[in-house]
């Protein structure tokens, strides 16, 4: 049985690539031209095994290679930490975060030798200095603290601009002079989850599924409204799936993702129990016609979780599929061109710590994971070997028992 990465983001690096799998918190290296992904290192999780019930989930799972350094920025994890591919160590940078909150950094952009990243957990810009590995200044995004930042932000020239989810503002932070301005966008009537731009206009998501225009000179908002009829939304409660209409008329965000592709913006579907969709929302900018793709070829099914792994210069998308650990590359006229499967190339060493993840094997793996975890919880500088075999402590543990 071939074993197949599940990541949110993946950073490519000519026909290398580094991402990080979010089931297992583990940084692989993944070889472009064979599908093959070498396990590099486990990364430490901030999480308590025998009392979190996803100890592994979605901790440090989006990647950034700056030279010898693979930058691991966290999710639900609680810092910043950093690989060094030379010495083969993790090291962390500490993230002011007094009330525990869920940090979700996934927008992030290198400039000038500095890290500006988003963390719209805390509502705040991070200015991360590489060199040091320190984070040298915190910015708020909206100076209210009751307006929350939606679940993107876009990097245009020296601006950062961020939406909001409870709200019609948006801020325009400026990383040059670190002067900030606030939009309140009349005509708005939900929060926003999602922000695009295309050289002329922002494109935003509401919470609802909506989708709008946004001319910033003109200050002008128009919101599209000929959606496509094979575009549904599904609610799914104690194994029962129904269909719910579009847009939605309670504030349950339908996209979470928005990108530039040809001619097109894309939205990706969040797909929440409150909100499963399997189509993604394609707006042609020159005449505004929405159309919707199938993200899966199983017509009927709704579930599964999608994610945007990477963007190729506008022209292709790649967008994994849960349900089947396929990466499907999307062109510039919406088509499929190629699909991709990235299989760990040593599948021995994690196989037995996937199988309890669906269900198998929990007390044995978790008895071998604490073993191994005990020595890296609490840390500062971690050696970290480059294959550890799970698969062989995991049975040593089932056979004492």
């Amino acid at each position: 049985m071939e074993w197949g990465i599940q990541s949110d983001h993946i950073a490519i690096d000519g026909n290398e690539a580094w991402l990080v799998d979010r089931n297992e918190n583990a940084l692989y290296k993944a070889d472009l031209s064979k599908d093959e992904c070498d396990l590099v290192s486990m990364v430490p999780t901030p999480f308590s095994i025998d009392k979190d019930p996803l100890p592994f989930y979605r901790i440090n799972s989006y990647c950034y290679k700056k030279e010898s350094c693979i930058f691991l920025m966290p999710d639900r994890g609680e810092s910043i930490l950093i690989y060094d591919l030379d010495k083969k160590k993790i090291s962390k940078i500490e993230i002011n975060n007094p009330l525990s909150v869920r940090l979700s950094i996934h927008d992030f952009w290198e400039e000038n030798g500095k890290l500006w990243a988003v963390s719209h957990g805390l509502g705040k810009i991070l200015l991360i200095d590489i060199n040091k590995k320190t984070i040298a200044e915190y910015y708020d995004i909206f100076d209210n603290p009751n307006i929350l930042p939606g679940h993107e932000a876009k990097k245009v020239g020296n601006c950062i601009f961020n939406v909001s989810r409870n709200s019609n503002m948006i801020c325009e932070f400026n990383i040059a002079s670190r002067e900030k301005k606030n939009y309140e966008i009349h005509g708005l009537t939900e929060g926003m989850y999602t922000i695009c731009y295309d050289n002329t206009n922002f494109w935003l998501s509401g919470i609802s599924g909506k989708i709008y225009l946004w001319d910033k000179e003109k200050k002008k908002i128009t919101e599209l409204n000929e959606y496509p009829k094979d575009l549904k939304i599904y609610k799914e409660e104690v194994g029962k799936i129904e269909e719910i209409g579009f847009p939605l008329e309670q504030e349950i965000p339908i996209f979470y993702k928005s990108f530039l592709l040809g001619k097109f913006v894309c939205f990706l579907p969040l797909n929440s129990n409150q909100a499963l969709c399997n189509k993604l929302l394609c707006v042609n900018r020159e005449d505004f016609h929405m159309i919707s793709i199938a993200l899966n070829e199983e017509k009927d099914n709704t579930t599964g979780l999608y994610t945007l792994e990477y963007i190729k210069e506008n022209r292709i998308a790649g967008i994994l599929c849960e349900r089947n650990n396929l990466i499907s590359e999307f062109g510039v006229n919406l088509n499929i061109i190629k699909k991709k499967f990235l299989k760990k190339k040593d599948q021995t060493a994690l196989m037995q710590k996937n199988i309890a993840l669906y269900g198998m094997n929990i007390e044995a793996t978790n008895l071998a994971l604490k073993e191994y975890r005990k020595a890296i919880q609490d840390f500062e500088e971690i050696e970290l070997e480059k294959k550890y075999d799970f698969g062989k402590l995991i049975f040593d543990k089932m056979e004492k028992k």
